[in-house]
């Protein structure tokens, strides 16, 4: 068994730095203490220093040589991923040239700002300089003080920062955290000015209903037809794919067909459609249309927060192999990336991404918080992670390498997408045209399956019809191809076709259970 003390002695070969983020708690000082006293393991203290070293004076203990971190500057570059960060040319230097390598690249960056909360709202610069005025009294969000957005200053503060960060850096857009807790008025005012700067500027956040004090309109999905430009995670399609995310073991669509509504409401990207429920539509405080566009909806089923993707599926099936998980996967994915509207993929989901806990960390009895447990108590997965090891938190390579089936799935559905503008239709009203759901009982479909079909003629793509079937059913079901031409299968949603042979019109074909299988008349 993997003890502490092999734990230390790999430590002594390879020290590290770890970090506390209360730094002027006594039971930290402590620990920072003890561990300045070793080499192994150097602590980064998170915290106004004058405090800090105030706080460790009072309590005896000697910190001399920690590094302390002040995040107190919301337009300030990051310095963690600096080479030095203690020099802000530079960070900033460093941060354009990423930023331009990946330009070079074709690929745009979106920043995450959080203009919400600070953790402590009394002691921070804008709260000391006017106090009373730039947070609320009121706190939604959990984290510390919430920022007064409806306020002047602030509303000016943010405008002016983020059309600073937009034409100086030459983002592509910024992910707004919490998003509700921000005021309709300041987010569309947001909108306006970046717009002037960059008109193709994206724009999208959290917009959780949060917010209860009643005194603003909160920027969250309840509002959503009073906002312009901005886009809302989709907790619809969300939840409807996987099952919900606060129950690790409840299903979702691609388990039993559950959330069927919800999936079809992502499908259109969240616009007004004659075939969609919206009294249906479960997992979002806003089950109505959110606008005209389709990328107002952003679709997704694996983020940042809570557990993976891959985690779920096998929280719910703990019985079934690796290769039925896998299976599992690509059906998740496929109902995002040919979904209309504006996907998302978590970084390592291509590869089934796991923040399940390594056998020797669990050995070290470590304590965490948010997690779920497998029925015969071997497997811990995590919920939230921002505040645990790179162990849990990086990029499996090893995995990567394992998992190349669906690492190319994933690639043949991002290709696929890209080619064919039916899978991109930008509004609403192009949706009603050119994308009906095929009806199941006409079809002979169990009613589990959700088919729907492309109209490629109505938005100029190069294939005449598109039609694509979602199978959570427990076995495989028939379906007959209708269309004057020949068909061809693109994919039977566990690999793509190569060089397939042409299908009569009125030809029967199998679509596998958990598959999402599609066709093309061309």
């Amino acid at each position: 068994m993997f003890g502490f003390g092999q734990l230390i002695d790999i430590l002594k070969k390879n020290p590290r730095k770890i970090v506390f983020t209360e730094g002027n708690d006594p039971r930290i000082l402590e620990a920072a203490s003890r561990l300045l006293a070793g080499t192994f393991l150097h602590p980064i203290l998170v915290g106004n220093p004058d405090e800090i070293f105030k706080a460790a004076e009072e309590s005896g203990f000697n910190i001399r040589g920690a590094e302390i971190i002040d995040p107190a500057n919301y337009a300030c570059v990051e310095g963690s991923y600096s080479t030095n960060p203690y020099d802000g040319s530079v960070r900033i230097k460093e941060f354009k040239q990423f930023i331009r390598n990946y330009a070079d690249a074709g690929i745009g960056i979106i920043m995450d700002v959080v203009y919400n909360h600070v953790n402590d709202g009394i002691h921070q610069g804008l709260g000391t300089s006017v106090p009373g005025y730039f947070f609320r009294v009121e706190g939604y969000s959990g984290a510390g003080e919430d920022t007064a957005s409806e306020h002047s200053m602030f509303r000016k503060y943010m405008v002016d920062t983020l059309c600073f960060w937009l034409k100086e850096y030459k983002l592509s857009g910024f992910r707004f955290d919490l998003m509700g807790l921000h005021d309709v008025v300041t987010m569309n005012a947001v909108h306006d000015a970046l717009h002037k700067i960059k008109p193709d500027v994206l724009l999208y956040g959290e917009g959780w209903d949060m917010y209860r004090a009643g005194k603003i309109e909160g920027a969250s999905q309840v509002n959503c037809e009073k906002m312009h430009g901005i886009g809302f995670f989709n907790d619809a399609i969300r939840c409807g794919i996987r099952g919900p995310i606060f129950d690790d073991k409840q299903k979702g669509f691609v388990h039993d067909g559950s959330f069927r509504e919800a999936v079809k409401f992502g499908i259109v990207g969240a616009t007004k459609h004659p075939q969609v429920k919206y009294e249906k539509v479960v997992g979002t405080a806003a089950p109505k249309p959110w606008g005209k566009e389709t990328w107002l909806s952003v679709n997704y089923t694996e983020i940042h927060d809570n557990i993976t993707l891959r985690d779920k599926l096998f929280m719910v099936d703990q019985d079934k192999p690796e290769e039925y998980l896998d299976q599992m996967q690509k059906m998740a994915i496929s109902l995002v990336i040919l979904a209309e509207g504006y996907p998302i993929l978590h970084a390592g989901m291509e590869f089934c991404r796991s923040k399940e806990v390594p056998e020797d960390i669990k050995a070290t009895k470590q304590i965490f918080y948010e997690y779920g447990i497998s029925d015969d108590g071997r497997h811990f997965v995590l919920h939230n992670t921002y505040n645990v090891c790179d162990k849990i938190n990086n990029l499996d390579w090893n995995r990567c390498a394992e998992k190349q089936d669906v690492v190319n799935y994933v690639k043949n559905l991002i290709k696929l997408r890209k080619e064919h503008p039916a899978f991109r239709l930008a509004t609403g009203e192009e949706c009603e045209k050119a994308l009906r759901f095929i009806d199941n009982k006409a079809a002979g479909l169990p009613e589990q399956v959700l088919a729907w079909e492309l109209d490629g003629t109505k938005c100029g793509d190069t294939w005449k019809k598109i039609v694509v079937v979602a199978n959570p059913f427990t076995s495989d079901v028939k379906f007959e191809l209708n269309g004057k031409g020949l068909w061809t299968l693109v994919t039977d949603g566990k690999q793509f076709a190569e060089n397939p042979a042409p299908l009569e019109d009125g030809a029967v074909v199998t679509v596998a259970t958990k598959t999402v299988a599609v066709y093309a008349l061309k």
